[in-house]
């Protein structure tokens, strides 16, 4: 039985103060590049101004990439505004990344790459266990990725530290 899952991407403003304040400080730094006299600190406020605004602008581009992602068995499928792009578990799995709260993928196909985080999907432990499942179901092979404890165990052990 196949089963299909679909999952939205979570709102852009889920992080809405660290981007305010990122993107107020930028606004600061580039004030301060127009205002000091001296070269350094032209060249150092325009520096910093830049680094405080780039996190907010990869976040809405990386939010800007997909609009839904459907799980099909053991297939996910990346909807982009210009298309769809399926990949595979575990055959194209390449990287998993695990944190407390966010679980990373870096799914390849062919010459495309998609960086999956469930950071910025709703039903983030609907997903967790959807991947746990599929990882158990399809055990990848031991050159391509070693889980020696399920996902949700490993999330766990780590919030807990």
């Amino acid at each position: 039985m196949i089963t299909e899952h679909t999952f939205q991407k979570e709102s852009i403003l889920i992080e809405w103060v660290p981007l305010s304040i990122l993107s107020f400080f930028s606004l600061m730094f580039l004030f301060f590049t127009i205002t000091f006299d001296t070269a350094f600190m032209i060249i150092s406020s325009a520096l910093l101004s830049i680094i405080f605004a780039s996190f907010p602008l990869f976040l809405l581009r990386y939010l800007r990439s997909f609009t839904v992602i459907k799980v099909i068995d053991n297939t996910i499928k990346v909807i982009q505004k210009d298309g769809a792009v399926e990949y595979s578990i575990p055959h194209d799995l390449r990287r998993v990344r695990i944190d407390a709260d966010d679980l990373q993928i870096e799914l390849k196909k062919n010459t495309q790459r998609f960086v999956l985080r469930s950071h910025f999907i709703k039903n983030k432990s609907k997903f967790h266990k959807l991947f746990d499942q599929i990882i158990k179901e399809h055990p990848p092979s031991e050159d391509k990725v070693i889980l020696n404890a399920s996902v949700i165990e490993i999330m766990e052990r780590l919030k807990n530290n």
